[in-house]
């Protein structure tokens, strides 16, 4: 498997050429797109395009080992040709059919085309002019024999490298390359984590090794979380983000892969704040001091300590466990103080620095109406109990729906972590920061 390297672009142009055919699968037979394999395939070309397969086991010598099979069609008959000799194993065989039944779609114009095409188990005899239709047929043969819903499900379930195999009906060699291209382009992990990834999936010999992917996958969501809400990576926040996990393990096997990966990611993905020196994921402004993001680094900061900033603790809500104005305790959970008023959720609130400034520090008695709610900001009754965000996305009340204001910068208001001053993707303030709770230091 894998002839050559591919891109993005790539993948994806193969991806909807084989949910065409999925598509069309579906349709003729009867059953959903996501559950079609390579028989279904193979009974669509037989049945609706009268493909003739021709198991070839005359073989010998050097053709049985390096020939895979053929394509062949005059404008009235396509025979697809497969090696049937012992050479060849039995996954080995369905994946050639579904490769020249892509042929058949894409080079033959579903039969209209008179050609022949050969192929080679061996991709060192594939001539340089037929790289780029080999490597259309071969990832979208493999996208085909095994989708991402499935793969995905399978995953998640536990089932080992042995396992999907067979599932499948594929190669270990094919399904070493399907899931390495479903980590790398589905997944967004970089090519060179992804395949220690399945190395690790198909390899490993013992349990908490073998079945990490499996685990990542059941957590992938979290994951994703934990890095775009983290600024520290250091050894407590990366045991935390484990330990986290259903995990029927805690060993320094699945650390140590998790820590590469992160480490990956952050190559490819990460940022560090040139004033914080914080790391960020995906950002495009400091969420600390606000500045805008441009320049890449390769590498974690680990000099930060774990807690190094001022950080509002909050709950699984996104809400103030304890005020940071008054100390009381938040028993019931609520977005307001009881004692002291004050709002206790950290959100983006559509407000730039730059407008803040201006009202607050060289103007605070000339605002307009509609701007009052920044510097009153604790009479949250007057707006009918409107959060900040919320309140501009809803027009505040009726007396002020015809006051020009700046759209909200998001769909809907923009939660953000007990550390945010500043909204990591538009930049505005955070309520946190516009209460006096945090402040750039």
């Amino acid at each position: 498997m894998s002839l050559i390297s591919i891109s993005i672009d790539e993948y994806s142009s193969y991806k909807k050429i084989a949910d065409s055919i999925c598509s069309e699968i579906s349709s003729q037979i009867g059953i959903p797109s996501r559950n079609v394999h390579w028989d279904n395939f193979k009974q669509l070309l037989k049945e609706k395009y009268n493909v003739i397969f021709f198991p070839n086991a005359d073989y010998t010598g050097i053709a049985a080992k390096k020939v895979a099979g053929s394509i062949t069609c005059d404008g009235y008959n396509t025979i697809i040709e497969y090696n049937n000799t012992y050479t060849q194993t039995t996954e080995r065989k369905h994946y050639t059919i579904v490769h020249e039944g892509v042929h058949f779609y894409c080079d033959l114009n579903k039969g209209q085309t008179s050609k022949s095409i050969s192929d080679s188990s061996d991709h060192t005899l594939v001539q340089p002019t037929n790289y780029a239709i080999e490597k259309r047929a071969e990832v979208t043969a493999s996208l085909i024999m095994c989708s991402d819903f499935e793969l995905e499900q399978n995953l998640k379930q536990g089932m080992t490298f042995s396992e999907n195999c067979d599932f499948f009906q594929m190669s270990k060699s094919a399904m070493w390359y399907r899931i390495k291209n479903y980590l790398q382009f589905n997944l967004g992990i970089p090519q060179k984590e992804a395949k220690k990834l399945v190395d690790a999936y198909r390899y490993g010999e013992k349990k908490e090794r073998s079945s990490f992917l499996n685990l990542l996958l059941l957590n992938w969501r979290n994951l994703k979380d934990a890095l775009n809400l983290h600024y520290c990576f250091g050894y407590k926040t990366k045991n935390n983000i484990l330990n986290s996990w259903k995990n029927p393990f805690s060993t320094k096997s699945q650390y140590y892969q998790l820590n590469l990966l992160i480490n990956s990611l952050f190559e490819k993905n990460g940022l560090i704040c040139k004033n914080c020196g914080v790391n960020l994921f995906n950002k495009k402004y400091c969420p600390i001091c606000g500045s805008k993001l441009n320049q890449n680094k390769n590498t974690l900061n680990y000099y930060l300590k774990d807690n190094q900033m001022k950080e509002i603790a909050l709950n699984k809500n996104n809400i103030a466990i304890t005020c940071p104005i008054c100390g009381l305790t938040n028993k019931e959970q609520k977005a307001i103080c009881a004692n002291c008023g004050a709002f206790l959720q950290n959100v983006c609130t559509g407000v730039t620095l730059q407008k803040y400034t201006d009202l607050v520090t060289f103007s605070p008695n000339t605002y307009k109406v509609i701007d009052s709610w920044i510097v009153d900001f604790g009479e949250l009754d007057r707006f009918n109990g409107a959060i900040p965000g919320q309140g501009i996305i809803n027009g505040i009340d009726a007396e002020l729906k015809d006051e020009v204001y700046n759209p909200y910068p998001h769909e809907k208001v923009k939660r953000l972590p007990g550390y945010a001053r500043f909204c990591p993707d538009c930049g505005c303030i955070s309520s946190f920061y516009l209460e006096n709770i945090l402040k750039v230091e």
